[in-house]
């Protein structure tokens, strides 16, 4: 779909098949798709060690919840984004802030309470973090078609293998012949998909 970001589209995707009550695995490896995360979300990453990375794996890395990792991107930034962040402020402080006030606005309202080296970096740059937090923050309102094709099935082998070569996805088409057997991604007649057995 033109004009919308790609992980706009997955949210709103996951938004909907959530309102279908239906269990949702992201394959990316981009965490910017980690704030979708939650009780029926998770996130395969894949990679020389693929993972499936869930909300304990957030509480782990992150020590918060997946839905704060939008808050926390906003002030430290991402330079892949270009997203400048809170100069001097670090990590175990963004994550301390977090914990106490739950939110960026709320951060920004509670400034005064905080200690003077950091009230000093939030007040100067409440502007810039609420713009952040508008970008880091993932749309999940775009008006979409039936998601029904989005099911989970078994692809056709030969006709998979043929799109990544010839759209030169060649390192995904590596990365599946070596993680997945023919079992798992048969030639067409061989398996049945899962909507149809």
């Amino acid at each position: 779909m033109n004009g919308f970001e790609a992980d706009d589209l997955i949210a709103t995707y996951t938004a909907r098949a959530l309102e279908k009550n239906h269990s949702v695995t992201i394959f990316s490896p981009d965490k910017d798709v980690y704030q979708l995360i939650g009780p029926n979300v998770n996130v395969y990453k894949p990679s020389k060690a693929p993972k499936i990375v869930d909300a304990t794996s957030i509480q782990n890395e992150f020590g918060m919840n997946p839905d704060k990792l939008p808050h926390l991107q906003a002030i430290l930034g991402d330079k892949v984004d270009n997203i400048p962040g809170i100069p001097g402020i670090s990590k175990k402080v963004a994550v301390s802030l977090l914990k106490e006030y739950g939110t960026v606005k709320n951060i920004i309202a509670s400034a005064t309470d905080l200690a003077p080296s950091i009230r000093d970096k939030i007040e100067s740059n409440a502007a810039s973090l609420e713009t952040a937090l508008s970008l880091t923050t993932l749309r999940n309102d775009i008006s979409l078609d039936d998601i029904s094709c989005l099911r989970k099935t078994v692809p056709d082998r030969a006709e998979l293998f043929d799109y990544l070569e010839r759209y030169e996805f060649f390192s995904i088409r590596q990365y599946l012949e070596k993680h997945f057997s023919e079992d798992l991604l048969p030639k067409k007649g061989n398996k049945k998909s899962k909507n149809e057995s």
